[in-house]
């Protein structure tokens, strides 16, 4: 009886072993498709949380100001261009 006993508790020492294995496999699942990690076989890289709002916000807003800056740059252009056209067109009439 104790041999049926402790085969029976080996038997779901195994189980129970797999059953962590298998929920450890799902959480880093999770954690890969939200970005958090990364994994390459049995490698699995710390890629960090998703980063904070705030910062997005000041991301955004400074490619947005490198943004208007390289519109203005080319409005200025193009207005020089649209200039010496209008001058060309002067005197060739």
């Amino acid at each position: 009886m104790v041999k049926d006993l402790i085969g029976k508790e080996s038997h779901n020492g195994k189980s129970s072993a797999k059953n962590i294995r298998r929920r450890i496999y799902d959480a880093i699942n999770v954690l890969e498709a939200m970005g958090v990690v990364s994994k390459d076989k049995k490698q699995i890289s710390w890629l960090g949380l998703p980063s904070d709002s705030q910062q997005n916000v000041a991301e955004l807003q400074k490619d947005r100001d490198r943004c208007l800056k390289e519109v203005e740059r080319k409005r200025k252009h193009l207005s020089s261009l649209q200039q010496k056209g209008s001058d060309y067109s002067c005197i060739s009439t």
